[in-house]
């Protein structure tokens, strides 16, 4: 828990002293640069566990047979996460803000669950999809050119596309599969309370169902100001 109280401490710090400058969440960049690069390392290095060890399970069964996380920074990352989400609760209580206190619980609840199990590395493959929040974090910005713009706006929809409807929805179907074929079907145990997978089910098509909406709504937004209407203010 030091790791994600020291990166909340973090991140409060430099929303205070950075603040907006260019209208970008500075503190937002810094998170989504923390965790999403260093998620997508770490199912690079899962991956090359499993070739270089044949005989070893791959993720996530290694895992919910109750392997420890395969290095540090496996179990850091979702920490660092977990920070990011109090500062969201924090904010959303004091400004009133019910989307910031709604993303905030769902990030403590999953993030925490896992941290509370000392099994924090469960979610951080989960975790690439903050590589669309890099971009997402610039959609704002005010740095006036038209490039700029257009890169910012094609890399954010590609890799929301990418890793939020394509990557983390089959990972998390991966994890759910695999443990009814390991626990229900084979009778094995878990190396956790059967209690989380229904947290693993229920924020799953949560954070899913989310994000398919976020991205209908950034897709007709792109849509109105392609045609001409005002879609690229709002977006």
């Amino acid at each position: 828990m030091l790791v994600s109280f020291s990166a909340c401490a973090l991140f409060v710090v430099i929303k205070v002293l950075v603040g907006q400058p260019l209208n970008v969440d500075w503190y937002a960049v810094l998170h989504a640069i923390l965790t999403g690069p260093p998620a997508l390392l770490c199912m690079h290095l899962d991956s090359h566990a499993s070739r270089i060890d044949p005989g070893s399970s791959s993720e996530p069964l290694r895992s919910i047979k109750g392997a420890e996380a395969l290095t540090p920074l496996h179990a850091i990352i979702p920490m660092v996460s977990l920070g990011y989400g109090l500062v969201d609760l924090i904010e959303g209580i004091f400004l009133n803000r019910g989307d910031f206190i709604v993303h905030g619980l769902g990030v403590l609840a999953s993030m925490g669950s896992c941290c509370y199990l000392g099994k924090s590395h469960l979610v951080t493959p989960a975790l690439v999809m903050e590589l669309s929040s890099i971009p997402l974090n610039f959609l704002d910005c005010t740095i006036d050119n038209a490039l700029f713009t257009m890169f910012v706006q094609g890399t954010f929809v590609l890799s929301f596309f990418f890793t939020r409807l394509i990557l983390v929805p089959w990972l998390w179907f991966n994890f759910v599969k695999t443990y009814y074929d390991h626990v229900v079907v084979g009778g094995n145990k878990s190396s956790f309370p059967g209690w989380f997978i229904y947290i693993v089910v229920g924020l799953g098509l949560m954070f899913h169902s989310l994000n398919a909406y976020w991205f209908s709504y950034v897709l007709q937004k792109a849509g109105e100001a392609m045609g001409g209407g005002d879609g690229d203010k709002e977006l």
